[in-house]
Parts: C-alpha cells; sequence; structure tokens
C-alpha cells in the first residue's frame, strides 16, 4: 500500500505522521468541501511542530489581517528542516512564520513551518481543498507553548498558561479529528480595520555555509604566526596637553578647559587619549624604545579660528526664535536618507522602523502609538529593583532623556540606543500637550508605583502622565482635596497612616500636576502602558552640548506657556478612544 500512514522521525526535527497521498488529499479533510479552512488548524499530538504549505499559510495570513490590519508577520528563512510525509517522500521548509497580534488587548502569537506546495498543486484540475490544513503541533501545545488540557472525551480544553485560563469547547472534522480556530485564538473576537501590517523578512543562513567558514577560520588561526607582545608604555616620558593650545584656556568653548577623557587609543609607538568632545589631545605615553619624534602636533591660530567660526554657527543654530525650525528641517532630511534606512531596518529594529514610519506620516494617534509601544515591549527584559516606588518587583520600564545622579547629569544610553522612538514620543506629546516643557520620558509596562514623591524633578516643573492600552481603572491618585465633580479616595502611605486624595483617569488623557505632591498608581486589570514626561534637577547644570543633544531629539526645555503653581491635576482636552470607550471610573482604591 503506497499510500500508508508512516511516523517519520529524523535527527533535526518530527512534523508528525502526515497522512498524505501522491496527490496531498488528507485523510483527514473537513467536512464541507468548499469551507474557508485556512484560519482552522487540526490539533495533532504526534508531531513536534505545526506546519502547513505555502498556499494554507498564506490563507492563515490573509484571514488573520481580515481580522486585525494591525498584526506582525515575521518570516524566518534561516529555519528551514527537513521533513517527510507519511508515502516517505522528503521535502525542506521555505521558512518558521511567526504570526502576532495585539488587538485583543494582550500580545498573542502562532508560529508554524512553511511547506512547499506539492507539484500538482500548480496543475489546472487540482482542487485547493485537497491541501493539507494547518496541523497544530507540540511546540504550540506542549509546556513550551499554550500547555493545552484536552479531554478527548468530551472535547473539552483549557490553555493552562493563560494567566486567566478558562475551559472551551474544540470542534471536531468529519473524521472525529478536534481543530483550532487560530484567528479566533489570535484576536480573541476583536477586530482592528485601520493602520497596516508590517512584515519582516530575517535573513537566510545557511547552517553548511557557516559550518564551512567556521573551520576555515580555525585552519587560518591554526597557521597563523603568533603576534609579538607590544612593548610597555615608558611613563617616565608621559607627555600633557599643549598648554598653547587653546582649548587648554578656562575660556574657550566648548570645554572651558574642564575635558572629558574618552576611550584610550594607542599604536605601536604608544598611547593617547583624547577628550570626548573637544577631542584635545589630553596625555600622550611613548612606548619604551620609540623615538616619539613625530608625534601629532597642530597650527593653534587654526585651531582658535575653527573654534570661534564653529562656536558662533552654533549659538546661531540654538537661538530660541530659529532652532525648531532649523532642527525641523535637519531632522526632516535626516529622517528620509537611505543610509539611516539600511541603520534602522525592520530586520535589525522593527520598533525603530514603526516610529519612524509613524513620524514621517506625522501620525501621532493613540492607536499608533500604542502599537509602536507594544513593539517596544516585545523586545524589553524585565528589571529587578528595590526602590519602594515601584513595589520591590520586577518591572518593565525604559528611562529616556536627561537623568540626574548625584552631581552627575547627562543623557542615558537608551536615548542613542532608540533615536526614533525617543524623537517620536516627543512630537507625540508636543502635538497633544503644547504647553509642557520637558527633559527626560519614562515609559513603563505594567509597573504600578506606591505613595511617593519626585524628589529629583527640578523645582517648579509639573510633569504631564499618559496611559494607553487595554485596562480598566488604574488612574492618577493625587494626595489633597479633590476638585468639584471627584470624590475622596483613601489611600495608605509608606508609614502605614491614611490619608485622603482623589483619582484622575490618565487613560487616553494628558494629566498635568505636580510632582512634589504626594502621588502612586491605582490597581488596574489589562495591560497599562504608562508615559511620563518630566524635567531632571540638574538642567541648569547641564553643558550646552547635552541641551543640544535633548533639542535634537525632539525634548522642549522651555515651554510655550506660562509656567504656574499647581495645587491639583489639570486634564488636557481628549479626543475620542480610537480603542473604544474611555474609563470613568475616578475613585478605585488600592488599599
Amino acid at each position: 500500500d503506497t499510500n500508508r500512514s508512516v511516523n517519520a522521525y529524523m535527527t533535526d526535527y518530527f512534523i508528525g505522521g502526515l497522512e498524505v497521498s501522491d496527490t496531498m488529499e488528507l485523510n483527514s479533510a473537513s467536512a464541507n468541501p468548499e469551507a474557508d479552512t485556512s484560519r482552522v488548524g487540526m490539533l495533532d499530538c504526534g508531531a513536534t511542530a505545526s506546519a502547513a504549505p505555502e498556499a494554507v499559510v498564506q490563507g492563515l495570513i490573509s484571514a488573520v489581517l481580515s481580522k486585525d490590519k494591525t498584526a506582525r508577520i515575521e518570516l524566518d528563512q534561516s529555519a528551514r528542516p527537513y521533513f517527510r510525509f507519511g508515502n516517505g517522500r522528503w521535502g525542506r521548509a521555505v521558512c518558521r512564520t511567526h504570526i502576532h497580534s495585539n488587538v485583543s488587548g494582550n500580545p498573542l502569537q502562532f508560529s508554524l513551518y512553511t511547506l512547499p506546495n506539492p507539484a500538482e498543486y500548480y496543475e489546472s484540475h487540482y482542487a485547493s481543498t485537497s491541501l493539507v490544513p494547518v496541523l497544530i503541533g507540540m511546540d504550540f501545545l506542549g509546556k513550551a507553548g499554550v500547555g493545552m488540557m484536552i479531554d478527548f472525551a468530551t472535547g473539552l480544553a483549557m490553555m493552562t498558561k493563560e494567566p486567566q485560563p478558562r475551559i472551551f469547547q474544540l470542534e471536531a472534522n468529519r473524521k472525529g479529528h478536534y481543530t483550532l480556530d487560530i484567528v479566533q485564538y489570535l484576536t480573541k473576537g476583536q477586530t482592528c480595520h485601520e493602520g497596516q501590517a508590517h512584515v519582516i523578512t530575517a535573513p537566510t543562513i545557511d547552517p553548511e555555509a557557516e559550518e564551512i567558514l567556521a573551520a576555515a577560520l580555525k585552519a587560518k588561526t591554526a597557521k597563523a604566526k603568533p603576534k609579538s607582545r607590544p612593548r610597555s608604555f615608558d611613563p617616565a616620558r608621559r607627555v600633557k596637553a599643549d598648554p598653547r593650545d587653546p582649548r587648554t584656556k578656562a575660556t574657550q568653548w566648548p570645554c572651558y578647559n574642564k575635558q572629558t577623557p574618552g576611550t584610550p587609543q594607542s599604536n605601536a609607538w604608544g598611547q593617547w587619549v583624547k577628550c570626548q568632545c573637544c577631542n584635545l589631545r589630553m596625555l600622550y605615553t611613548p612606548r619604551k624604545g620609540a623615538p616619539a619624534n613625530s608625534t601629532e602636533s597642530l597650527n593653534h591660530p587654526t585651531v582658535k579660528k575653527m573654534l570661534d567660526d564653529l562656536h558662533e554657527e552654533f549659538l546661531q543654530m540654538m537661538d530660541e526664535n530659529t532652532a525648531p525650525s532649523v532642527l525641523d528641517e535637519f531632522q526632516d532630511d535626516h529622517l528620509l536618507s537611505e543610509t539611516d534606512l539600511e541603520v534602522f531596518s525592520l530586520m535589525s529594529n522593527s520598533s525603530e522602523a514603526m516610529a519612524r514610519e509613524a513620524r514621517a506620516a506625522k501620525d501621532y494617534s493613540y492607536q499608533t502609538m500604542e502599537n509602536v509601544l507594544m513593539e517596544v515591549h516585545r523586545n524589553l527584559q524585565p528589571l529587578a529593583s528595590n526602590n519602594r516606588r515601584w513595589g520591590n518587583s520586577d518591572t518593565t520600564r525604559l528611562l529616556l532623556g536627561g537623568y540626574s545622579h548625584g552631581a552627575f547629569a547627562g543623557l542615558t544610553k537608551n536615548t542613542q540606543r532608540h533615536q526614533e522612538l525617543t524623537h517620536y514620543i516627543n512630537d507625540y506629546l508636543a502635538h497633544h500637550a503644547p504647553h509642557h516643557a520637558w527633559t527626560s520620558l519614562m515609559i513603563s509596562f505594567n509597573c504600578g508605583t506606591t505613595v511617593h514623591q519626585d524628589h529629583h524633578n527640578l523645582t517648579g516643573s509639573q510633569n504631564v502622565l499618559h496611559c494607553l492600552g487595554n485596562f480598566e481603572h488604574g488612574g492618577l491618585w493625587l494626595q489633597g482635596t479633590p476638585p468639584d465633580g471627584f470624590e475622596v479616595t483613601r489611600r495608605r502611605l509608606m508609614d502605614g497612616n491614611y490619608s485622603n486624595g482623589y483619582v484622575v483617569n490618565a487613560r487616553y488623557r494628558f494629566v498635568t500636576f505636580d510632582p512634589k505632591i504626594p502621588h502612586a498608581t491605582q490597581a488596574w486589570r489589562g495591560f497599562r502602558i504608562a508615559i511620563s514626561s518630566y524635567t531632571t534637577r540638574l538642567l541648569p547644570q547641564m553643558t550646552r552640548e547635552d541641551r543640544a543633544q535633548l533639542r535634537r531629539h525632539g525634548f522642549r526645555l522651555t515651554s510655550s506657556t506660562t509656567t504656574f503653581s499647581m495645587n491639583q491635576a489639570v486634564m488636557m482636552p481628549v479626543e475620542a478612544s480610537p480603542l473604544g470607550g474611555q474609563d470613568d471610573d475616578q475613585s478605585v482604591s488600592n488599599e
């Protein structure tokens, strides 16, 4: 019997016992041949990984996009294991496809291997309903996936890895095989018909080719002659900066003789240390035996003229009346450059690419911002925190912009790593809250805070809190007398005493408040994203270069309106929620 089913095992992957004939007609086809089965997968606990022919995968992607226009599709072309059909024929997977959807309010994913279509598929007489459906394997059903528990007598099932597991009924086809609606699993019945899908293609990496290259490199290394050890440095001949250089003067811009040493550099003749800002060679140490008769020497009058011309041009660009237009023109040109499109490609950092696209289109909608931040959250790792304000729990958060630590101030490293994201969030806030000034951004995901005050914020400045996500409650609690229309809400302080206050809803709103007033996060249900913008306390002591960098990243260091003292929160007018409804509960207690 040439069509006999065979359980095919191999060293890489076992796709499963595919009961496939020469015409690829599956014995367990749907009861209705005309029905769209692309969204339905058949449970196969004998398969190590989920898989389906290319045409079926395309149909599944189309079915998901018909419900969620913002879904993300990843095609990993480096994952191409070999497999065997039930009739003994061998093949190789085209790629591994990952389908992501956030439309339900929680990030969900389904992954499967894309198999090549059978040769008969391209003949005119072939019926597409004869294709093998999606076979859902143990990578999804098992402990590495959703941990599905199934009662085969009744068809009742439960996904044990979900935060709140529930029992549901599995459907069965005419052969009695249990099936799962993959689109329903990803979307939970929710729909989103706005936005666009993001397709990310990972590069193809041939393991055999990589193995050959690694062996060749190893052989080259074995034949290479060991390098001679460089001579040690001679500290007795160490030379400091040339005092004739104008950059050593206390009156010379930009360092005013307060240089910041950079990473030491060296060659066969010596080692030198230069300033990270003005490039002054602060120290030179020759190696023992080196003649040191041809070291770097500059024309000092030329350096002085260059610094004066550069300073004048810099001050003109940074003038408050012209800086915004100059910077906007610079950043528009920078945004559309082909070089940056390669540096911030979708393959390397999808959140940066999404932020770039949104800023280029001037798309400052809540839905777009939420999609961008959900992509950021996918790539962030939780941070362990022992700070009392975060409740001594692991938190997922991102600090962008300026910081103050003791007597030191500057920009966080994440600001440089997430340049497009930083600029997009700043433009988004300036669009919705043009009155506000800020130097720093705290992006937090499902992070609650206990009652605290922001002592490290600049005195006289204000905070703006803005929340996104699919959640209920989770408002901002502020200590004090409630304004008209707000109820009194008691909250326990860190010392154990209770204090009166009120709750302000920040979901799809921009709430301005005094950071010196004790405040905290109320309890919530769902996935809560918070954007908090504020001014760090050492802004007046920051260097001109740090201020210029903040402006280049889109931070607004000065307010467009008069700063005033605040005793109560102020909510900016808000447009209708693009995600459906507002949370109007202002009196949720988290005692």
